[in-house]
């Protein structure tokens, strides 16, 4: 039996004041925490009786909450908190050099200084977040901690111009910001292609052969079909814009760049899937993107664009944002549903799938920002437009993102299906001077290490020969001077502290990897530790979510091409 904590002596005025600003149901908690993680008594065990008891929940579900999130778990307050990515971008970018400056500076002081997985700021290498602001390009030429806050540079707020051969169609139209001028582009092509009926929608997207851009490739017209053929008088569609992965920046580049697109994407899906509630669920780093979008919804809001008249019916779809705290694996869809629903981000067994019990067990459309920009502009340029721009037999483009031992790192929009070395050469400006290709991370975190023979395969979602998963479309590209062991080593680092801990083959698996991998370095590893890492990998493979189930393409692909490097350390 589910026990309710006691009623305290008295309710704090705190809590009740943020539950009367956020709201009453449980999806409101993180807010509520993250509010009173500044406050001067912190996240005691009293305050978590006080949630729980404003929220009607178990003690132990909020105070469980509050250590799950790395942006709760820690114990100062943000004002006072440095967090300073680690991810595989920011370390191949000094990272390492500005977190031992950091903690110098900060002897004797009441700073804490916290590694942090990656920020989703690769572009800006290296990375750091405090409270709200967004830092790139640190360096240790500073003799104070304010000075060296006081000389970043935060992100870019929008895409620059295109490079050269680049090919727009996301990102077509002029960047539009809801700050700036508070004017929604024009909807007529909304309208348009509303009155033309939900089935249109669909077809389209089958025939543009549209595919969730997330990683995993499920052709979005079967996802949304089949939220479409269930009867429910309520419906949801919920963007997954927890970008946490290391390599993957694009869906913050496309929610600084033309916020309004995403929100027409969901107003597509809701009205195609019968759905009446949009959720964005954003990542809690990414707080001036939240910002950005809270301002979008209130543009459209307020121009009646939200729930709109579509021929003789009445379209009623509002949308709302919603704040994560910190977790990589609510990225995985049924872990950020979770999460939604006021607990811990930890994935649900499947089946079912959210398509039919997804959010408060309702059917649930779950798509990532790219896959609902590209249906937006799908359906504002039309099909012809889409498959004029073609590689091989793919049509349409991807937000790419390439970063390391290039010329011109950064993100760009490009032609499906190019090849690895043309993304090097053609968009990422070629090798750095002196420098020798050593290897390529391809797919983002979860993706696959290639070689220099696979200089010609192409990205794609397929898995056949001549081809190199797609993955997010973020590649990391290397030289001689980095190796594929200490690599993996920063990416098991990565999925070992962003594992959820839910089941034993990721729980353990994670960790003991890395420590293989650490001996390694250290050159204390045997023989029997290269076999032991080949065993981790199938044993991952058993894992409840993709986040275990991802990790053992890195690895393996790292011991099958690369296997020389790991026995030089032996």
């Amino acid at each position: 039996m589910t026990r309710f904590p006691a009623a305290p002596i008295a309710q704090d005025a705190d809590v009740l004041a943020l539950r009367e600003q956020y709201g009453e149901t449980p999806s409101a908690i993180i807010e509520v925490l993250k509010a009173l993680k500044n406050k001067e008594e912190g996240l005691s065990p009293r305050i978590i009786c006080q949630v729980a008891y404003a929220y009607k929940v178990p003690e132990h579900q909020v105070s469980g909450m509050a250590s799950f999130y790395s942006l709760l778990s820690t114990g100062g307050t943000e004002d006072q908190t440095l967090r300073l990515c680690d991810g595989v971008v920011c370390e191949m970018a000094g990272a390492e050099e500005v977190r031992q400056h950091c903690r110098h500076l900060a002897q004797e002081t009441e700073w804490e200084i916290v590694p942090h997985s990656c920020l989703g700021l690769c572009d800006v290498a290296p990375a750091a977040l405090h409270g709200d602001r967004q830092l790139g390009k640190l360096s240790t030429n500073s003799s104070s901690l304010e000075e060296l806050l006081a000389g970043t540079q935060t992100r870019p707020t929008a895409l620059p111009t295109a490079r050269s051969g680049e090919t727009r169609f996301l990102l077509r139209r002029p960047t539009s910001h809801p700050e700036s001028d508070g004017q929604p582009p024009d909807p007529d092509f909304l309208d348009n292609m509303m009155q033309r009926g939900p089935q249109a929608v669909l077809d389209l997207l089958e025939q543009a052969e549209i595919r969730g851009l997330g990683g995993a490739g499920y052709p979005t017209s079967l996802k949304w079909s089949q939220v479409a053929g269930l009867e429910s008088e309520q419906k949801y569609v919920v963007c997954n814009a927890d970008e946490s992965e290391p390599l993957s920046v694009k869906d913050r580049t496309l929610i600084d760049s033309d916020p309004f697109r995403l929100l027409e994407g969901m107003l597509i899906a809701g009205w195609t899937v019968g759905a009446t509630q949009g959720i964005i669920y954003i990542r809690g780093e990414y707080e001036p993107q939240a910002r950005r979008l809270e301002s979008t919804i209130r543009a459209m809001r307020s121009e009646g664009r939200l729930n709109r008249k579509v021929g003789d019916t009445e379209f009623s779809f509002e949308i709302e944002l919603h704040r994560g705290a910190g977790a990589y694996i609510c990225g995985e869809e049924t872990a950020l549903l979770e999460s939604l629903e006021g607990r811990r981000g930890e994935p649900r067994p499947r089946p079912p799938y959210p398509v039919s019990q997804g959010l408060h067990q309702l059917p649930t459309l779950v798509n990532n920002v790219e896959t609902l920009c590209t249906v937006a502009a799908l359906c504002q340029y039309g099909l012809e437009e889409y498959q004029k721009i073609q590689t091989e037999a793919l049509f349409g483009t991807k937000i790419y993102a390439v970063f390391g031992a290039v010329n011109n790192p950064g993100v760009f929009e490009a032609p499906r299906g190019l090849t690895l070395g043309e993304l090097i050469d053609e968009f990422g400006g070629g090798l750095q001077p002196e420098s020798e290709f050593s290897f390529a991370l391809v797919g983002g975190a979860a993706g696959q290490f290639v070689n220099a023979e696979q200089w010609k395969h192409r990205l794609d979602f397929s898995h056949s020969e001549g081809t190199i998963p797609l993955g997010t479309g973020g590649i990391l590209v290397a030289d001689t001077s980095r190796s594929v062991p200490a690599t993996l080593r920063d990416l098991l680092r990565f999925f070992e502290r962003e594992s959820c801990g839910q089941c034993v083959p990721c729980r353990v698996g994670t960790h003991e990897i890395r420590l293989i991998l650490d001996r390694l370095l250290s050159g204390d590893g045997t023989k029997s530790d290269l076999r032991r890492l080949e065993e981790y990998g199938d044993s991952l493979s058993l894992s409840l979510c993709g986040l275990g189930t991802s990790v053992p393409s890195p690895l393996q692909s790292a011991l099958e091409r690369f296997r020389p490097q790991f026995e030089s350390l032996l």
